[in-house]
């Protein structure tokens, strides 16, 4: 079962996008230079001890690949991003967690036969990506002292540097002002601009228990608003 809901900002900006179906919304994006941003929250993430379920992370990152290439199947979708690499490598930015590593796992299951997946982790991992690599981006920001960590460059790369075929941004158990917040989120869209947008909206929205202004935000991450279709979508399965 799965259930689109307004965001609370933008919830009247973006309602009429959140009509169409993936498959459409995925083509428009493509056509009109829209940035479709994705927001999905697994609402059954946990045990009931509070360890996060594999399951349900790679149920987020399936549903999010499955809404930005508009396909109907998993390993489809997976399959969809990759256009004949030398290499695939997945940037974990600072580190990676389960997102990251469940990452790993899907495009081993697509990639073509002699094409290695790579786990880098880092905070400058995007610096030292490959030029023929396929790059696939898998942050896990948090939040201290008014702002993200790590900053805007280490999130998103230099001008110039690799652009990520997909980024996401892992908020699962993000560490807020030195607490660790079980928000059981995920942040995928192709533009790593737009997942840094995302993060930073929700991080600071958590700390400040106030919904941030959206241009100032979108301002630091170089995206114009009128260019997103951000959808908040919650997962129960």
């Amino acid at each position: 079962m799965r259930r689109a809901l307004p965001l609370l900002a933008l919830c009247l900006a973006l309602a009429a996008a959140g009509c169409r179906t993936p498959a459409v919304r995925a083509a428009a994006a493509a056509t009109d230079g829209r940035i479709e941003l994705l927001q999905l929250l697994h609402r059954a993430a946990r045990s009931p001890e509070g360890a996060l379920r594999v399951p349900a992370v790679e149920r987020l990152a399936d549903e999010a690949v499955m809404r930005l290439s508009g396909t109907e199947l998993p390993l489809d979708a997976w399959d969809s991003f990759i256009d004949e690499p030398s290499v695939i490598q997945v940037l974990a930015v600072p580190r990676a967690g389960v997102l990251a590593r469940v990452v790993v796992e899907r495009l081993k299951l697509v990639a073509p036969t002699g094409v290695p997946v790579e786990l880098v982790e880092g905070r400058d991992a995007l610096s030292g990506a490959s030029a023929s690599a396929l790059v696939v981006l898998v942050t896990q920001p948090a939040w201290h002292d008014g702002a993200i960590d790590p900053d805007l460059d280490a999130l998103v790369g230099a001008d110039g540097g690799p652009r990520p075929a997909l980024a996401f941004a892992d908020l699962l158990g993000p560490d807020v002002d030195g607490e660790r917040w079980t928000a059981d989120t995920a942040v995928a869209a192709r533009d790593p601009h737009a997942v840094a947008l995302a993060a930073r909206y929700v991080l600071e929205a958590r700390s400040t228990r106030k919904i941030p202004g959206l241009a100032p935000v979108a301002a630091w991450a170089g995206v114009a608003p009128a260019r997103l279709d951000w959808e908040r979508i919650a997962l129960t399965d």
